[in-house]
């Protein structure tokens, strides 16, 4: 926790440096269509679920696309306009501070990119905080699908048997009407034979269903 991490700050944002927004910039200059909405996000999960102190910059959580001035003040309005995506930010903070209690790995700072799929471009990475190693309920595994695809019932390797619960979708629909909703849920990892291959090493695995530009965030009840 000595790095601050951020996707958005007044220096890549700022009008003086001939820069845009985050939203402006992936929206093709719609800040507020789905491909917008749905990586900005992306980015905005991944930077609460890796070590680091996560920083927001003004705005951000409600898709604040106008490049920053300093004489510019914010525009309150879409705060109500993106309330599902002001909602998201706040479960991504909890969750991130283990306001829940179900999400300890969140507040530590040991994490394993496990799984790499180039050709799907999807990710997975466990967390933990020290002594959480392999204790259940302690760990958090995070899938990051960074393709426009969803992936349907992809096999992917966890650290543990047992109900992996879902905690967070952030594809779901109550954080955008224009979001998939695609039915992800809890997975069932089963444990793998002895050199049973193709899992990154994992003891377990199970299948994910997952939205385009999408993380999901799971753990096991303790």
């Amino acid at each position: 926790f000595e790095r601050v991490i951020y996707s958005e700050s007044h220096d890549e944002d700022g009008e003086a440096n001939g820069k845009v927004r985050v939203p402006e910039l992936v929206g093709h200059s719609r800040a507020a269509d789905w491909q917008a909405q749905k990586r900005s996000t992306l980015a905005a999960a991944m930077l609460f679920t890796i070590p680091g102190v996560p920083m927001l910059f003004q705005g951000q959580e409600m898709l604040e696309g106008d490049s920053f001035r300093g004489d510019l003040p914010l525009n309150w309005h879409k705060q109500a306009k993106f309330s599902g995506i002001v909602c998201l930010y706040t479960d991504l903070m909890h969750l991130r501070l283990n306001r829940s209690g179900v999400t300890p790995g969140l507040c530590g700072d040991r994490i394993d990119l496990y799984h790499r799929d180039d050709a799907n471009h999807l990710l997975a990475y466990r967390r933990w905080a020290e002594g959480g190693e392999d204790v259940p309920g302690q760990e958090v595994v995070v899938v990051v699908n960074l393709s426009k695809r969803y992936q349907d019932a992809y096999r992917l390797g966890f650290p543990r048997a047992g109900r992996w619960r879902l905690r967070l979708n952030s594809d779901a629909q109550t954080y955008s009407d224009d979001f998939g909703n695609h039915l992800s849920g809890d997975v069932e990892a089963h444990p793998l034979a002895e050199g049973q291959g193709g899992q990154a090493g994992m003891p377990a695995a199970g299948d994910v269903t997952v939205g385009p530009y999408t993380v999901l965030i799971y753990s096991q009840d303790a």
